[in-house]
Formats: structure tokens, sequence, C-alpha cells
């Protein structure tokens, strides 16, 4: 999740301010094998890969008027637009 705020920015100059967030599409077992290795990581992503393309969805919350734009310590409360920016497949 992306905790910072960045600013999308139309043809006429407009800016809208959003956090974003890269959510997996799927869930699988996240602990059928344990860590081993310095490169568990790697060995993990080896391993997801074999089984078939890897998704996740790139989601854009928009800032409501008022939303700490300069501080990403500080949550956005209440109800926020969320948009479905695209898909990341590996």
């Amino acid at each position: 999740n992306g905790i910072n705020a960045f600013y999308l920015v139309a043809a006429d100059g407009t800016r809208q301010a959003v956090r974003w967030e890269v959510a997996p599409q799927s869930q699988d077992a996240a602990g059928d094998t344990a860590p081993a290795g310095s490169d568990f990581l790697e060995q993990d992503l080896v391993r997801r890969l074999a089984a078939g393309p890897l998704r996740w969805q790139l989601n854009m919350t928009l800032a409501n008027p008022g939303d700490p734009l300069d501080d990403a310590s500080k949550t956005w409360t209440g109800a926020h637009k969320v948009l479905n920016a695209g898909t990341l497949v590996l």
C-alpha cells in the first residue's frame, strides 16, 4: 500500500490526490512451506509463477476534502471513492 498522497492531473490542470494499493486477485496457501534460506522469497515466487500467472489489482483511493495530504502517518477516515486503475500480471 502506498501511504503517501500522489496527484492525478487532468488535461485542464485539475489535480486529484490519491493513495494507491496493490491487492492480490487470488489468495493461495501462504504457509504451505517454511521459510528457509536467504533466497526463500525468490524461490517462493518462482514456485508460484510455475503454477501460472500472478495478478494484483491496482486501486486508487481518491482523497476527500479535508483529508491530510502532506502527512503519511495520518489515516483518511470515512467513505472514499476507490477506482480500479488496472491489473499487474507477472
